[in-house]
């Protein structure tokens, strides 16, 4: 298989470390934010210098080499400053994702993931755009979500074995387990990467490469594993967060969680919130 990475900033120049390594991946694509740009040719010479054999799977590409690719990882796109409105991250990354889609015919069986932020919007911008079936285009984030309450509530000494997220990635991610000691959980998780960014001075989240990795073998390798990412939703008109199950097809099926009532009310909650930000958006940015 073929695999793009769109985008060879941090995130991007990291995942190409773990992808070399994947065996059912023949070649990997990097392409920088302005195309074969000097980031792509850097970030595989970053990865020579580590794995220098398999390094020779990466090329340097432009935009219009995604359409061989099975699988396309969209990494390009801005953090928000402190300055700036989310509606304004928003224009500047759908200018971005625009750059990179438009005019490409890509493969009607190619995956799509998005790590752009804001990462629902994004995704369902992507589906809508290239008009795919939604089970092909996936949104990133509910892993490091889950993986952070588990280490919280480890640290608590709380009971860590059947733990999950839903609704959306982030400061409004919704947590599933026995809920002892929600309020506190809770915002430790919501607030995990922004402490991070506080305690290092700089934003950056070296987590997120070998998680992105782990998905794009389950979809090389038709593994069929679970993953906790943003699906769309029929019952709810909506991209959420929600565990599914990850194959050579993107989304293969739903899988059950049966959420506890201060959960299922929250995600209502988030839902009649979420669609309100959908009527609004499409106004504005006319889908």
């Amino acid at each position: 298989m073929i695999v793009a990475v769109v985008g060879c900033g941090n995130v991007g120049a990291n995942l190409l470390q773990y992808l070399v390594d994947v065996e059912n991946i023949e070649k990997i694509l990097a392409i920088g934010s302005r195309g074969a740009d000097e980031k792509a040719r850097a970030a595989i010479m970053d990865v020579a210098s580590y794995k220098p054999l398999q390094a020779h799977k990466i090329v340097a590409s432009s935009n219009d080499s995604i359409a061989m690719a099975d699988a396309i990882v969209i990494t390009a796109g801005f953090k928000a400053k402190y300055s700036e409105t989310s509606k304004e991250v928003l224009r500047k990354n759908l200018r971005i994702i625009d750059s990179i889609l438009e005019g490409v015919k890509l493969k009607p069986t190619a995956i799509l993931i998005a790590i752009t932020g804001p990462v629902d919007v994004i995704t369902s911008y992507v589906q809508r755009k290239l008009n795919f079936p939604p089970e092909q285009v996936i949104g990133f984030g509910g892993d490091l979500d889950r993986n952070r309450l588990i280490y919280i509530l480890a640290g608590l000494s709380i009971d860590s074995a059947e733990v999950g997220v839903v609704g959306e990635y982030g400061h409004r991610t919704i947590l599933v387990y026995n809920l002892e000691k929600y309020d506190e959980v809770s915002s430790k998780v919501r607030f995990f990467l922004a402490d991070i960014g506080k305690l290092a001075g700089v934003k950056r989240n070296l987590a997120t490469a070998p998680l992105l990795a782990k998905l794009i073998r389950s979809i090389t390798e038709d593994r069929g594993d679970v993953h906790y990412v943003s699906g769309y939703s029929p019952q709810h008109g909506l991209y959420l967060t929600w565990p599914h199950r990850i194959g050579q097809r993107g989304i293969l099926s739903v899988e059950w969680l049966d959420l506890p009532p201060k959960a299922q009310s929250d995600f209502d909650a988030l839902v009649r919130e979420k669609k309100l930000e959908k009527g609004e958006l499409e106004i504005e940015f006319k889908g």
